[in-house]
């Protein structure tokens, strides 16, 4: 599960909830609906899988390196920019990213939707795919 802690519950109950303390929020991982009106839905969540997925392909990149506020980050998602796609990833990954992405809340895939995405793709990874993973896992370094 992938969650903001401060932000948790059971949201399959109402479908929206409204972060109304108003605090601190991780813009570079929200939807724009969520950025723009504070609005948090199961699609946001998508979204925010989507970006955190793009940070596991590049090793821990911060999303949106380079750019200072969360409504520049904003303006740019509505120009219809989107994370580039990350080197050594595989298409469908970077496919299944963008669906994440998709600018109507309601055309992004639900997580049912995504696992059997996920499951298909990797019921299709060969073995020597994951060899790949693990050299890769050398652009990791631990901090001191």
């Amino acid at each position: 599960m992938v969650s903001d802690f401060g932000l948790s519950r059971d949201i399959y109950e109402s479908e929206l909830y409204e972060d109304v303390k108003g605090g601190k929020r991780p813009v570079r991982w929200m939807a724009p609906e969520s950025i723009e009106d504070y609005t948090c839905t199961s699609k946001s969540d998508v979204w925010s899988y989507g970006v955190t997925l793009w940070e596991i392909e590049t090793a821990g990149t911060v999303p949106y390196a380079g750019v200072d506020s969360g409504m520049d980050i904003l303006n740019e998602i509505k120009k219809g920019y989107r994370l580039e796609q990350p080197n050594d990833c595989d298409d469908d990954v970077y496919a299944l990213m963008l669906d994440t992405w998709r600018a109507n809340p309601l055309d992004r895939p639900s997580f049912f939707e995504l696992d059997e995405r996920v499951e298909q793709m990797l019921a299709g990874i060969s073995v020597s795919y994951f060899g790949s993973l693990i050299i890769n896992t050398n652009r990791w370094s631990l901090a001191d």
